[in-house]
């Protein structure tokens, strides 16, 4: 679920930043070329924080990864020795 909303809102930025690009917000008094340089910092940085949010992202998915092995490896031991039939005799 957060990595399809994480790529959502990544798609809304960029569509955004585009937008804003291509033209401006009316009824502004900034010169296109202002506009075009925020449009960029806009569609650029928010890659980067993508970039970001999908490293933490990763990072807490193999952790937690980490954990389930962690909490099947304990409950394995804490059977003990499993017979080959399976029955744990």
């Amino acid at each position: 679920m957060r990595g399809t909303v994480l790529l959502a809102g990544g798609t809304a930025h960029a569509v955004l930043a585009k937008g804003l690009y291509a033209d401006g917000p009316p009824g502004t008094a900034f010169s296109p070329a202002d506009l075009h340089a925020g449009a960029r910092l806009m569609y650029y940085g928010g890659d980067l924080a993508e970039l970001s949010l999908g490293l933490v992202l990763a990072v807490q998915w193999y952790a937690s990864a980490g954990r389930t092995w962690a909490r099947r490896d304990r409950l394995r031991s804490a059977r003990g020795p499993v017979a080959e039939d399976g029955t744990g005799r």
